[in-house]
């Protein structure tokens, strides 16, 4: 793997960790945000340690394991807690089915799709939670959408561009950077966009962490479903 490839891959793997750092900046600066901020951030760092933890396990076991944590501390903050046992049990049958469907051996489509599914499912109807509600839509969401197509094209072949492209770039001068030919394959593709996605997601979640309304606005217990205690008051 070439250098600007494994840069990339790095940078990629910390964005999980953009929410925790930015949150322990804040605090830095004696603005605290209220636990259930802690929580969330928690659930973008996940992905990091999947990340770290792959480097010696089977990739797609972590793949399959990870996002049903990040649901699940997401669901600890937003949901009762009779909703949250509920989502526990649904992404325990999931993982079942789906480990029985697919095996371990390529991507959970069906786990990961009820997992960040159901945290999309969960922020879409609370407008309470303002630009939170955003950016967990944009991360989990729209992030599931991106992956979807990255696991699917990621065994494509890769259109014979950089055999293409490559006398190309050498006559105008960028030989130097044979990577950004690589990028331009289905599989880099992919794996950009959903990178991508994720720094957005990741950047919306600080950009609601510094609207002061937010702390007031969620709760642990939907209104609707119990009684509210706002955290952050």
């Amino acid at each position: 793997m070439s250098l600007p490839a494994v840069v990339i891959s790095e940078v990629a793997s910390a964005l999980g960790l953009v929410p925790l750092v930015w949150l322990a900046g804040q605090r830095a600066r004696g603005k605290e945000s209220g636990p259930h901020w802690s929580w969330l951030a928690a659930a973008f760092g996940i992905s990091w340690l999947a990340d770290s933890a792959a480097l010696g396990i089977d990739p797609w076991i972590v793949s399959a394991v990870y996002p049903v944590s990040q649901a699940m501390l997401v669901g600890a903050v937003l949901l009762t807690r009779v909703d949250a046992l509920q989502l526990l049990v649904v992404l325990g049958v999931a993982g079942i089915v789906g480990i029985a469907w697919e095996g371990v051996s390529g991507p959970d489509v069906l786990l990961r799709t009820v997992a960040c599914g159901a945290i999309a499912g969960i922020a879409w109807p609370r407008s309470d939670l303002g630009r939170l509600r955003t950016a967990l839509l944009v991360y989990f969401g729209v992030g599931l959408v991106v992956w979807w197509g990255y696991a699917t094209i990621r065994e494509w072949p890769s259109w014979g561009t950089a055999e293409r492209l490559a006398p190309l770039l050498s006559r105008v001068g960028l030989a130097w950077a044979p990577w950004m030919v690589t990028a331009l394959t289905p599989a880099w593709l992919g794996y950009l966009g959903y990178h991508v996605t994720r720094l957005v997601g990741v950047v919306l979640f600080c950009w609601a962490e510094t609207d002061h309304r937010a702390p007031s606005r969620l709760t642990l217990v939907h209104p609707r479903r119990g009684t509210a205690h706002a955290r952050g008051q």
